[in-house]
């Protein structure tokens, strides 16, 4: 698995670069829908936090993930909602041209955490663990 994330960094890098889109990690980014909307999407401030036990592997590569995320969420106009949150899913997977595998683990990212918030009231705090769950249960 460590290789597939490490191609969709790879691939959300070539993204950003190839896009323009700058952005800078921060405790104070935009944190609804309405702030968000509001942002240049070639110059985004991302939240920091949490970003220690993702997928991803290194905050860094957190971060790097949620430009692209914010970045969807912004040219496309999808709001927060779940179904918006699928959508931008499914539209990084496009245009990040993921494999089956990568896309995957995409799904574990975003639906999973999704799903963990609508049963637990909250997102997972250890999101590495929840997403191998996810993707256990779902791949198997």
């Amino acid at each position: 698995m460590r290789k597939h994330v490490l191609s969709i960094v790879n691939k959300m890098h070539r993204f950003v670069t190839h896009n323009g889109i700058q952005y800078r990690a921060s405790e104070t980014a935009p944190g609804t829908w309405t702030e968000l909307r509001q942002s240049d999407p070639y110059n985004l401030v991302v939240w920091s936090g949490a970003s220690d036990q993702t997928i991803w592997g290194r905050p860094e590569y957190n971060w790097l993930f949620r430009a692209v995320h914010d970045f969807v969420h912004i040219v496309y106009n999808l709001d927060f909602s779940d179904e918006s949150e699928r959508e931008v899913r499914r539209i990084t997977a496009e245009l990040l041209r993921l494999s089956a595998s990568e896309e995957a683990i995409l799904k574990a990212e975003i639906d999973g955490q999704i799903d963990y918030k609508n049963e637990h009231g909250h997102f997972p705090v250890d999101q590495l663990e929840h997403a191998m769950d996810y993707l256990n249960k779902t791949v198997s």
